[in-house]
């Protein structure tokens, strides 16, 4: 070796003077420093240090987008029944589904509480009502690309569970928490 780095420890921190407790703790502060001036001197950018690192936490923290996992979004229109928003929630298994407009265009959401909101105020009557006097019409929702760490920090800080994708104006998917959670990106 052409350097040698003295860290200095005459003695470890164990009764017997042999467990590797201090001069570990000073080998990793001393390698972690290295690290972070080589960052410094190479102007290591958030999405290089991604590349190495994929698979992992920070990896997919940096480039994980909910691209990657969203999934088909039920599809009603405004018209739509109460029994077909029922069928199109239940067979998503989101506790939601969307509501556009024949340009495929997002007009609202239906939630699980939407259906049952719907019912405790209109009683027997909720089922004759349409999607569209059950829809939030105006949902909160992501755009295509977002990094999906970022829509789970705003899913959890909204309190909500599902959320459309967007492009545009247009629908092209949604994402549930579940889904982000899975990935372990926290």
């Amino acid at each position: 070796s052409d350097l040698h780095v003295c860290t200095g420890v005459m003695q470890e921190g164990d009764p017997l003077g042999i467990v590797p407790t201090v001069s570990s703790t000073v080998s990793m502060a001393i390698g972690d420093a290295i690290a972070v001036c080589l960052m410094h001197l190479k102007d290591l950018k958030k999405e290089e240090f991604a590349l190495y690192h994929p698979g992992g936490v920070l990896g997919k923290q940096l480039l994980l987008s909910v691209d990657d996992l969203m999934s088909e979004a039920g599809e009603l229109k405004k018209i739509d029944s109460f029994h077909e928003v029922l069928n199109t929630i239940t067979s998503y298994r989101k506790g939601a589904t969307t509501v556009v407009n024949d340009n495929g265009e997002l007009e609202g959401i239906i939630t699980d509480g939407d259906l049952r909101r719907t019912i405790e105020r209109l009683g027997k009557e909720a089922f004759d009502v349409t999607a569209e006097e059950m829809m939030n019409a105006e949902p909160k929702f992501v755009k295509t690309g977002d990094r999906a760490i970022d829509v789970l920090t705003f899913m959890e800080t909204e309190k909500i569970s599902f959320l459309p994708i967007l492009e545009g104006e247009k629908l092209i998917g949604c994402i549930h928490i579940h889904d982000l959670l899975k990935e372990g990106l926290k």
